[in-house]
């Protein structure tokens, strides 16, 4: 399979140390053949066309399926508190940032209040993804193959998990983010930074974890900075001064990142995981610039990076700064600031998950001997080498159709998929490195671009490392291995087309259908239950009958026992009980280990005391927090004597209810 682009799109770019940041690159080869132009401009567009239609009929006829109660109540518990005139982390504790909440409870205004809803927008923006996914591909692929690579991010993306997760949000935003720099990396106009840096900010506004993405994007401005001032020429070069910046700036961000996953997940495959990628990149910068430190002054060559960051910066306080004015005008900042980086650290206690085990490392071989620059292309006029292609067809054919099965032909290959930034970013430095004399251009800093945000996007999973998450940044690490395979001078190989084909049938036939289950962290086996619509008015989903009977249950003993519009309380980690049953939240949490335990017990009571509640949901089987303690149990079963059990909850109500 083909991968390579044209080779008048990688010409490196020259300018002078005076404006080399801002000149733009050569007009390209076929921008001077207008018939040619026209030809390749219009293949390209059919082939976005059909996979765009492909993807949303794909993507769309799956909207409504299956849920997880506590994600889907958290979102639409905390968007009708905005709609009823609450702010995030003031008034509640919101679990984001709080700029989602404003969203869905725009989505509730103008789609009607239903969990279905906020699956809407979600959707709308997945649309606009497809794209910009597309023209990344492009850039290292012919249309064809980018189109197939689109339709492989496609298919391991929301049609999974179709909830309007911020995740999602995130991955779509650092996507149009990396579009629009590598849009930068081709004209060296400021106005993408500024396009890159409004992605960002509104990716801190919706999950605190886009950070991750602006810190992707400053390594990304160091490589860049120094390829430029590599490219040019001048009187003087660098000297050790910039290069010592670099390696003290990589100590602390390896320190900084050590702390911080080491404090989350304690564990020594997060090492492998979390921290090795990141301290790869830092080193690789650290490298090129100590070998070959360019020409430009010390001042310059800061002056250069400064000139990269403002405009990025610029672009990422507007979005922000809107987010922030109403909790500056009610003098709130001091909560926002505590509720965006000092509550979501108590998750590293009750809501923690490692990623594989360092036992499975043997799993990344597949990925090495893929990814790893081969010593000799691979030639299809050789016997042996069409023997070796042939037998990997066939053995993965069959893993792909075990798979389908589930048991542990899936789990072997699930486990595969998890190694696949430490050794995507592994191969991609190695690259760079081993091509650093002769290699050049544009390409290799989209390549540095696609390694960044492979590296940092993947901290989403700290500290919850759940199945589910790798969804939400392997579109990414997608993209890196088309620009490796691209980029490396052996050139892609054959297998790299077989890889591609494998995964894209291991995707559709395996894990999208929904015969496997990754629920709650783990892998499940096969899943053989049919699903059913949620007869429940705010929903539009369908589930499991026995996620849906126990619902249903749970809600009609809830309208039983309890006014319209009142209140109730349910706890622990059940938000999703006060949408359904469209009742009222008399405390501020959503989920219990938010809360400070000191007097929590109290708040509770008086809570339910002034709000008049006349029916209580306990859950005795929460996901997160802890089980209510004995003494809040005995006080609210005394003001609540009359129960029922439904499966893990126990709804209690009092006299003459």
């Amino acid at each position: 399979m083909e991968l390579t682009r044209r080779g008048s799109d990688n010409d490196p770019v020259s300018a002078t140390s005076a404006s080399r940041s801002l000149l733009p690159r050569p007009v390209p080869r076929d921008a001077r053949l207008p018939y040619a132009s026209s030809v390749a401009r219009a293949r390209r567009f059919i082939i976005l066309l059909v996979v765009w239609v492909a993807s949303a009929a794909y993507v769309g006829v799956h909207l409504d399926r299956g849920w997880i109660p506590w994600d889907e109540g958290t979102l639409a518990h905390s968007a009708e508190r905005v709609l009823q005139g609450e702010m995030p982390h003031r008034d509640f504790d919101d679990v984001y940032t709080g700029g989602l909440a404003r969203f869905d409870a725009l989505a509730f205004e103008v789609l009607g209040t239903r969990l279905s809803s906020l699956r809407i927008p979600l959707f709308a923006i997945f649309l606009l993804w497809v794209p910009a996914v597309y023209y990344i591909a492009t850039r290292f692929a012919k249309p064809l193959v980018a189109g197939l690579v689109t339709l492989l991010c496609v298919v391991w993306s929301i049609p999974t998990y179709p909830a309007a997760m911020p995740s999602w949000y995130n991955l779509f935003l650092a996507t149009f983010g990396m579009a629009a720099l590598i849009r930068f990396t081709e004209t060296r106009q400021r106005r993408w930074l500024v396009a890159a840096g409004a992605a960002g900010g509104l990716s801190v506004v919706v999950k605190i974890v886009g950070i991750y993405y602006v810190a992707a994007v400053l390594l990304f401005f160091a490589f860049d900075e120094h390829q430029m001032a590599r490219s040019t020429t001048g009187p003087t070069r660098s000297g050790r001064g910039f290069a010592l910046i670099m390696a003290s700036g990589s100590g602390l961000f390896v320190l900084a990142l050590l702390q911080f996953v080491v404090r989350a997940v304690p564990s020594a495959s997060s090492l492998l995981h979390f921290v090795l990628p990141g301290a790869l990149l830092v080193s690789v910068l650290t490298v090129v610039e100590w070998r070959d430190p360019g020409y430009g002054s010390l001042l310059a060559r800061l002056r250069g990076l400064l000139a990269r960051v403002w405009p990025f910066a610029l672009g990422a306080a507007v979005p922000v700064l809107v987010f922030a004015a109403p909790y500056v005008a009610s003098n709130s900042v001091g909560v926002l600031i505590r509720g965006v980086f000092i509550e979501p650290t108590k998750r590293f206690h009750f809501a923690a998950a490692a990623p594989a085990s360092l036992n499975t490392v043997v799993a990344a071989l597949p990925w090495l001997l893929v990814l790893m620059p081969p010593r000799r292309r691979v030639d299809s006029r050789r016997w042996a080498d069409r023997a070796m292609v042939a037998a990997i067809v066939v053995m993965l054919s069959v893993a792909a159709v075990l798979a389908t099965r589930g048991g542990r032909p899936f789990i072997a290959v699930w486990i595969v998929v998890c190694y696949i930034v430490p050794c995507v970013v592994l191969a991609g430095c190695i690259v760079l490195v081993s091509q650093d004399q002769t290699g050049g251009g544009v390409r290799r800093v989209q390549l540095w671009l696609l390694l960044c945000m492979t590296a940092l996007c993947s901290l989403v999973q700290v500290p919850f490392a759940g199945a589910l998450y790798i969804f939400y940044f392997v579109p990414i690490a997608i993209l890196a291995v088309l620009a490796i395979v691209a980029t490396r001078s052996a050139g892609p190989g054959p297998l790299a087309g077989v890889g591609l084909c494998f995964f894209l049938a291991y995707g559709v036939t395996a894990v999208n259908p929904g015969h496997i289950r990754l629920l709650d962290g783990a892998l499940r086996g096969r899943d053989t239950q049919p699903t059913v619509p949620l007869r429940i008015p705010r929903t539009g989903l369908t589930s499991t009958p026995i996620y849906a009977a126990r619902y249903e249950r749970v809600v009609a003993l809830l309208h039983a026992h309890s006014g319209a519009g009142g209140f109730t309380y349910a706890a622990p980690d059940c938000p999703e009980l006060y949408f359904l049953a469209e009742l009222r939240n008399p405390t501020r949490t959503l989920f219990d280990f938010q809360d400070d335990p000191q007097g929590h017990d109290d708040r509770v009571i008086r809570s339910v005391d002034a709000r008049h509640v006349t029916a209580i949901v306990i859950n005795t089987h929460p996901m997160f927090s802890a089980p209510i303690d004995a003494a809040l149990a005995a006080a609210l079963r005394a003001r609540f004597p009359d129960s029922a059990v439904v499966d893990s909850f126990v709804v209690r109500w009092g006299p003459g209810r």
